[in-house]
């Protein structure tokens, strides 16, 4: 029976040790280095590495023989299914994950100095194991998580402080994952999910008739080809940044000031970022609002339905500035495909103003004044 055991092992790969930096006056001497550790933060006497798509040189294999069988003038149908356990000198899945690697650190340490007295920066990031419910034959693929992979959890910057350390900054960040990871046989929910359903099927045995009646009298019924089947996905998945936290402690390493930063993706038909709300320990909020020619607000716009048709869908048209729910300022950019932009869509006029202004209001263009022509 095959156990598993956490623990540190030799493998193949390579990983930064050092990075030395050097300017255009001295390049024999660096100016600066970089040293890079990878110890797990709770246990450093293990790595943090987790390996991605471990080795596997054993397996169960079912085999299926059937044949007709006569004892005591009674035939019966034996399917002759066995199961074994196999084993090969060499793996027999691939190394690596999805796009290339074998080895994900969840923890990266980056020291100034060799001495580690200049203080450090910790990198936290997120790692997500493979899907291998419906796994059964070796030959099918598992169902990737990639995309739950390496994004970073947070980062603390330390200074060195007396024999010890004291933190500066900590980042902490939060993603959405638009998809459903409780159905694997389920269709997509989520906005921009895509999911692809993949078989592998191998034939056991083909059929078999044993062309004599059973003891009952009746004969027996044919044994039908049998087959066994592994079932794998392939997920594309709407992944962005969705909050992010940043504490800025005092000189002792304490009475931290925070920035909250949320951002909104409002509408998935462009997938663009909407918005981006930042909120201090006060709890002051600024916030700036993006608009897209899918957006409903530019419906009205010259050659919007133009820009759409030409995939032009991420160009910013309007940004907004707030305080609170106080309006600071909006910049507007229209197009143009006339003999003015030589019959190409291009943006032909741009309108800003600051808020609060007492500029006349331009019809489908708001209070605001022309800057460029």
């Amino acid at each position: 029976q095959d156990t598993e055991e956490l623990k540190n092992i030799d493998v193949g790969g390579l990983r930064i040790k050092s990075i030395s930096n050097y300017d255009n006056i001295n390049l024999t001497t660096p100016s600066s280095r970089q040293f890079y550790e990878y110890k797990n933060i709770t246990n450093p006497l293990k790595s943090s590495g987790s390996i991605v798509s471990p080795p596997r040189y054993s397996y169960l294999e079912t085999k299926s023989n059937p044949i007709c069988v006569n004892v005591a003038n009674t035939t019966y149908l034996d399917p002759g299914i066995m199961t074994y356990r196999s084993r090969s000198s060499k793996n027999y899945l691939p190394l690596s994950g999805l796009q290339g690697y074998h080895i994900m650190y969840s923890d990266v340490k980056v020291y100034n100095d060799q001495s580690m007295v200049n203080g450090y920066t910790h990198f936290k990031y997120s790692l997500a194991d493979d899907d291998k419910s419906y796994n059964i034959l070796r030959s099918a693929p598992v169902t990737s998580h990639d995309f739950e992979r390496g994004d970073l959890l947070e980062q603390n910057i330390y200074k060195y402080n007396n024999g010890s350390y004291l933190p500066v900054k900590k980042v902490s960040n939060e993603y959405y994952y638009g998809f459903n990871r409780n159905s694997f046989f389920s269709d997509a929910s989520f906005p921009n999910e895509k999911h692809a359903l993949g078989l592998v099927i191998n034939k056991l045995s083909g059929d078999l008739v044993c062309n004599v009646q059973g003891s009952w009298g009746m004969p027996i019924p044919p044994y039908r080809s049998l087959f066994e089947m592994s079932y794998f996905k392939l997920y594309s998945v709407w992944k962005y940044l969705k909050k992010s936290t940043e504490s800025t402690y005092d000189k002792n390493g304490a009475n931290p000031v925070t920035m909250i930063t949320n951002y909104n993706y409002n509408n998935p038909t462009h997938a663009q970022l909407s918005s981006v709300e930042m909120i201090n320990s006060e709890g002051e909020t600024q916030s700036t609002k993006t608009f897209y020619a899918q957006d409903p607000e530019m419906t009205s716009k010259p050659f919007v339905a133009d820009m759409i048709a030409k995939n032009m869908i991420q160009v910013p048209l309007d940004t907004q500035t707030f305080k609170g729910t106080d309006k600071l300022s909006e910049q507007l950019t229209l197009f143009d495909k006339s003999t003015a932009t030589s019959n190409l869509l291009l943006p032909k006029e741009v309108y800003s103003a600051k808020f609060p202004n007492a500029l006349a209001s331009i019809a489908n263009i708001g209070s605001l004044e022309k800057k460029i022509t």
